[in-house]
């Protein structure tokens, strides 16, 4: 599994002639998944490099439903759309663009497929905003297993790794840093 660990780390200086005492926290966000097919990213790291990736890539999650036309989540058959789908859970979820005359649009679709509802998939496309929020566009492909797709695609996209620092002093939060060590 592919999943974003979070680390706290608090360091606290006592006061002295020359400085006040100060305690800060820091919180260390490690992402594991890079976007290929076989280490797809989770509905986490997509949160974290939306902006970032402009990539086509892969996200494995847990379909939880459909945004309806009123922009909520939902799981009911009369209000699930097929033109998107979501995964994650209710409350941490990335909307997914489904397109018509596509294969993911006529296999992955609730209202068309709720059985799918509970389904753990894998979805190729671009991280941009949907529903006023970050979420995956231009679906062109899926994946039930995590190993083989629907199509073939040529391997562009470039992995990354990072860690994001975020800095907390005296419990409000500061700057966000993403860190990218040179691992082999």
């Amino acid at each position: 599994y592919y999943v974003l660990y979070n680390f706290e780390a608090t360091a606290e200086v006592a006061e002295n002639e020359t400085y006040l005492a100060s305690k800060s926290t820091f919180k260390l966000y490690v992402i594991e998944g890079d976007g290929t097919l076989q280490n797809a990213y989770t509905v986490a790291d997509v949160l974290y490099f939306y902006g970032k990736v402009t990539d086509k890539v892969w996200v494995k999650g847990t379909i939880c439903g459909s945004l309806s036309k009123t922009n909520e989540l939902t799981t009911d058959p009369a209000a699930v759309q097929p033109s998107n789908l979501a995964i994650g859970n209710e409350e941490t979820f990335l909307p997914v663009q489904l397109s018509s005359k596509t294969a993911p649009r006529e296999n992955l679709n609730l209202l068309d497929n709720p059985e799918m509802l509970g389904q753990t998939v894998w979805v190729y496309g671009n991280i941009e905003k949907y529903f006023s929020m970050p979420g995956l566009k231009s679906v062109t492909d899926f994946s039930f297993d995590g190993v083989t797709g629907s199509f073939s695609f040529d391997d562009t996209h470039t992995p990354i790794k990072s860690v994001l620092v975020v800095t907390l002093v005296d419990g409000v939060q500061g700057d966000a840093v993403a860190v990218s060590p040179d691992v082999d």
